[in-house]
């Protein structure tokens, strides 16, 4: 097989990971430096804002910086859609690239009318520009079929889960009276903590504690709401903001935790999942998106309705009230984590795709 040459990469961040997101894009750098391939990283995050205040003007700067490089496979965030279409569209009336689409959530549509009408249309003809489109989960690969795309040039490819710098077996037994809740994830509406702090008021435990993990700077509104709910419940001495950690401060977190919760109102794959099971700890999460390809609802974890949080808090229960179920759930959690491929394998399953179609 020949190697790849002229790849550029649009991301929405080059620097520090702050999702599950980043770390796949990170990755995929990685191996393909490693490839010798020619690579050109552009993070969205890097771009003036002088180009950013006009989805139009910033359509065209991606075009003329990507048009430069001959017979280039492009790989685009479908995130940035909207400042990708028009970039495409003349991409593949004046270039010969390749274009492909990687999908690592598809959001919702707006609920009126003509603003959904308008998402439609430009998501439709996104994926027209594109010569292949690969998702993060099964149930992508299903949502973007469902917009008309033909199914033999869409792949998905699952992420391999993140291995951190402490092992699941260093776990601590902790003190059987307090009982640690754990949910990584921005703080952002679409990851539902409101939800899981209404769950907390509503199990009315003292001794259950919840430690929020996530970076504020994505929705920085939604983080003061979420305090003042905290607040207005008098449970500030059992819910606990964190702030963003990695590394040996976020493996100290999975350690001290008995249970993790994901109570996302959207997740097309949910990467941290697979960390948390890496660490042994028993999950519950929404019944949302790809999550159900990873949690078996009662085999390996529980699923709970999203933005439910009498449901969510019932299943928290289950787990509260019994530390032998807690215990039996996180080794299936972990033992299913060992059947998802290392990021090598992944990766090379990215770039043989993505080679083939430039042939």
């Amino acid at each position: 097989m020949s190697k790849v040459k002229n790849v550029i990469m649009i991301i929405s961040n080059d620097k520090e990971s702050k999702c599950g997101g980043d770390i796949y894009f990170y990755e995929l750098i990685k191996y393909f430096r490693k490839k010798d391939s020619r690579l050109v990283v552009i993070g969205f995050n890097r771009i003036s804002n002088k180009v950013k205040w006009s989805r139009v003007v910033c359509n065209l700067w991606f075009f003329f910086v990507t048009a430069k490089y001959k017979n280039a496979i492009i790989i685009q965030e479908a995130y940035f859609k909207n400042y990708l279409v028009i970039c495409n569209i003349l991409t593949r009336i004046f270039t010969r690239a390749k274009v492909v689409i990687f999908f690592q959530e598809l959001r919702r549509f707006p609920v009126s009318g003509f603003r959904r009408i308008c998402s439609k249309m430009i998501l439709r003809i996104f994926l027209k520009t594109a010569d292949i489109v690969i998702g993060n989960s099964e149930y992508l690969k299903r949502e973007v079929v469902s917009e008309g795309y033909p199914e033999d040039r869409v792949f998905s490819i699952p992420p391999s889960y993140q291995k951190l710098t402490s092992p699941a077996d260093d776990k601590k037994n902790k003190n059987n009276e307090q009982i640690s809740l754990l949910c990584v994830g921005n703080y952002r509406e679409i990851k539902g903590q409101k939800y899981l702090i209404e769950a907390m008021r509503i199990i009315n435990n003292p001794q259950v504690v919840l430690y929020l993990v996530g970076s504020p700077d994505r929705d920085y509104p939604y983080y003061l709401n979420l305090k003042d709910q905290i607040r207005e419940y008098d449970i500030e001495r059992q819910v606990f903001f964190t702030g963003w950690l990695q590394g040996e401060e976020l493996a100290r977190m999975y350690l001290s935790a008995d249970i993790f919760v994901l109570p996302s109102l959207y997740e097309a794959f949910g990467m941290v999942l697979l960390e948390a099971m890496s660490y042994k700890l028993p999950v519950v999460a929404s019944n949302i998106g790809g999550i159900p390809e990873i949690i078996k609802d009662g085999e390996n974890g529980f699923l709970s309705p999203p933005s439910d949080p009498v449901s969510l808090a019932s299943v928290l229960q289950k787990f509260i009230k019994s530390k032998e179920l807690r215990i039996e759930m996180g080794k299936r959690g972990n033992e299913m984590v060992w059947s998802f491929p290392s990021w090598e394998i992944v990766c090379s399953k990215f770039y043989t795709i993505i080679n083939e179609s430039a042939e």
